[in-house]
């Protein structure tokens, strides 16, 4: 029989999004502020969402938890889900569901434990020895040590790993070079972090690893692994270069393309909830107008979305030729120093201003299509959670990977998707400069 593994991602995906919809049925309880802490003797029987400089977990929750903030430590009982984006995440006690998680460090401490999976993407994800995960663990980050168990498949990416406890499943895992070094973090943008290991590049394991099941590594040098440490069988593979041609020995295979695909889909997720969350967090008027206005004008708000991106670039176009004629004027005038301050400064902010575009083109409208369809769905599914941004960015972000992982479809959702969002943008903008000109225009009494 064959297998659609496609089919089965497009399942998983699904069931994601009824752990998401079945908690929000029930109460939930936001916090926020510098600080926010759940005593060790609280305890908190719904969900919880939280903003915060700095969030403490001594106490016990018997939700799921959404956390966006600088500084996460979960020291107590989470009795659901979590999911985090933070500068660090430190798990030093017990998450019994699965675990979502984004941020520059992320560390699990010998006693931390957690009952499912593990999704991570961050610049250094540690497990030290005594950690414990019951499912599988999926990510990728700049380095990554993994010192603890984990019960099912370690299925990861990063320039060096360091493999010293025990994976029950099999592990795929694609390194960099032995030469490598993990990529570089601007610390200086980062106060208060907490210690991080030093990994080197490329596969490192332990002779006192325990690797249950096969093992598959991608790497541009062989890795020196010790004996009797791996039960299962060893496929060192060489990384695909552009120039290479497939093959039969090198075609991909429906299990590869489902982990890539699957993949790509995680890698999308995350991506577009980190910055709705921020969005959330940081300008939640800003995101209900326009979601506002996109739920009122969806019509018009396509029209101008798709005209809107037409001008830009023909805008940039003229823009680039104005700096070129001006530049080879300046130049015929012998005016040579100022012919390449306009040339550098014009092309500089040109640059600033695309990958601005780019920016909000490729997520920012996302996360205004996701909320917007998220509160929809609540208001259908159970009114009474309508009002919960967090549960609506988050069903309407998942729904939004789904259906953008279905080929064919997912090109044309995510063309609509960009001209809605960018669409709705340029009416809000619209709105309030009329309003700002009428407002000039009243009479003085």
């Amino acid at each position: 029989m064959k297998i659609n593994y496609r089919l089965i991602g497009i399942v998983v995906l699904t069931l994601l999004l009824v752990l998401v919809l079945v908690p929000t049925a029930g109460a939930y309880e936001s916090r926020g502020g510098d600080i926010v802490t759940v005593k060790s003797d609280e305890v908190i029987d719904d969900d919880l969402y939280v903003s915060a400089e700095t969030f403490i977990l001594d106490g016990t929750i018997k939700g799921d938890l959404f956390v966006v903030g600088r500084h996460v430590v979960i020291n107590g009982v989470l009795e659901g889900d979590l999911m985090g984006a933070a500068q660090d995440i430190t798990i030093n006690g017990e998450v019994k569901d699965d675990a979502r998680v984004v941020g520059a460090v992320i560390i699990l401490t010998e006693k931390a434990k957690v009952g499912g999976d593990v999704m991570v993407m961050g610049y250094s994800m540690e497990a030290k020895s005594g950690s414990q995960i019951k499912g599988a663990l999926l990510g990728a980050s700049g380095q990554a040590f993994f010192g603890g168990e984990i019960a099912k498949d370690l299925k990861y990416s990063a320039s060096g790993i360091d493999i010293e406890g025990k994976v029950g499943g099999n592990v795929e895992v694609e390194v960099g070079s032995p030469d490598d070094v993990a990529p570089a973090m601007p610390m200086q943008f980062f106060k208060d972090l907490p210690a991080i290991p030093s990994v080197k590049g490329g596969l490192l394991i332990g002779k006192e690893a325990k690797l249950e099941g096969n093992i598959i590594y991608t790497s541009p040098k062989a890795a020196n692994i010790p004996a009797d440490v791996v039960k299962g069988q060893t496929v060192h593979l060489l990384p695909k270069l552009e120039t290479d041609t497939p093959s039969k020995e090198t075609a991909s295979t429906p299990q590869s393309q489902a982990v890539s695909w699957a993949l790509d889909s995680l890698r999308l997720l995350i991506t577009v909830l980190i910055i709705g969350l921020l969005l959330v967090w940081l300008l939640p008027a800003s995101l209900q107008q326009t979601m506002d206005t996109l739920a009122s004008k969806p019509l018009p708000s396509l029209g101008y979305g798709a005209l809107g991106y037409l001008l830009f670039w023909a805008a940039v176009l003229v823009a680039v030729l104005l700096i070129i004629l001006v530049t080879i004027l300046f130049g015929a005038l012998t005016l040579g120093g100022l012919s390449a301050g306009v040339l550098f400064t014009g092309l500089g902010g040109i640059t600033i201003i695309i990958t601005l575009f780019l920016l909000v083109t490729a997520y920012v409208t996302k996360v205004i299509v996701s909320f917007w369809a998220g509160r929809w769905i609540m208001v259908k599914i159970k009114p009474d959670s309508a009002d919960n941004p967090y549960a609506a960015l988050i069903v309407g972000v998942i729904i939004l990977v789904l259906l953008a992982s279905i080929p064919l479809l997912g090109g044309l959702l995510k063309i609509a998707v960009t001209c809605l969002g960018l669409g709705a943008i340029v009416l809000l903008g619209k709105s309030m400069l009329k309003k700002e000109r009428d407002s000039k225009m009243l009479p003085i009494a």
